[in-house]
């Protein structure tokens, strides 16, 4: 199958039929990959923590689980505004989603380890696995910079949906996608995977009171 994307033609692989998962009342798109299967979507679930619910847009307590919507504006930026990008997490969040993974997800969802990433970077193949993630231009709200240049392969629709920094500062909409592992690189550090206007999937470590965007995998059976 050829997709005409810009002035170049793009191979794409047949995208399987779309299958579904409900969190926190919403129901998202999952795809399957080699033998995992992951969240179509950017997670936006605002769950239940401490009591109460996970704190949106006000809280950089140390080391307390927090989210927020891109520019603090959840009718531009959540999943259900005009960029459906969903909430961007700490990774403390992260870390307190998947430790109550067992009363807050349906069962065998958790937050991805690095280790779970790769193997889906090896099952593309590394060096065009990014371009193969990302969304094509207009496929999920409005048209997205021709750099992003995605291929959408396996229809995971990776958006270019940013980043808020440790200086609380929100970066790189429009450019780049920054998702949470769960796998901790020491008391302030964690590990992520990135989208970026290359055509790898790329990795990082980043201070765990930055927020970055949530993609769940399901455990392998």
């Amino acid at each position: 199958m050829i997709l005409t994307h810009g002035s170049n033609s793009i191979s794409r692989e047949v995208v399987p039929p779309q299958t579904y998962v409900t969190i926190g009342g919403r129901q998202y798109k999952t795809v399957t990959i080699g033998n995992q299967e992951w969240l179509a979507e950017n997670l936006d679930y605002k769950f239940a923590y401490s009591g109460s619910t996970l704190p949106i847009g006000r809280s950089d307590a140390p080391k307390t689980p927090a989210a927020w919507y891109y520019d603090n504006y959840e009718a531009t930026y959540g999943i259900e505004g005009t960029y459906k990008c969903g909430l961007l997490y700490n990774w403390y969040a992260a870390k307190y989603l998947n430790d109550n993974k067992s009363t807050l997800l349906p069962s065998g969802w958790h937050v991805p380890t690095n280790d779970e990433w790769d193997v889906l970077k090896n099952e593309i193949g590394a060096v065009t696995a990014g371009t193969k993630l990302k969304a094509l231009d207009g496929s999920i709200a409005t048209a997205w910079p021709s750099s992003w240049n995605g291929s959408d392969d396996y229809g995971f629709g990776g958006i270019p949906s940013g980043y808020r920094s440790s200086n609380k500062g929100f970066y790189d909409f429009g450019s780049s996608a920054s998702y949470w592992t769960v796998t901790s690189t020491g008391v302030n550090y964690a590990r992520g995977a990135e989208l970026g206007n290359y055509a790898y999937l790329g990795g990082s470590e980043s201070t765990k009171w930055g927020a970055y965007a949530l993609r769940l995998v399901k455990d392998v059976t």
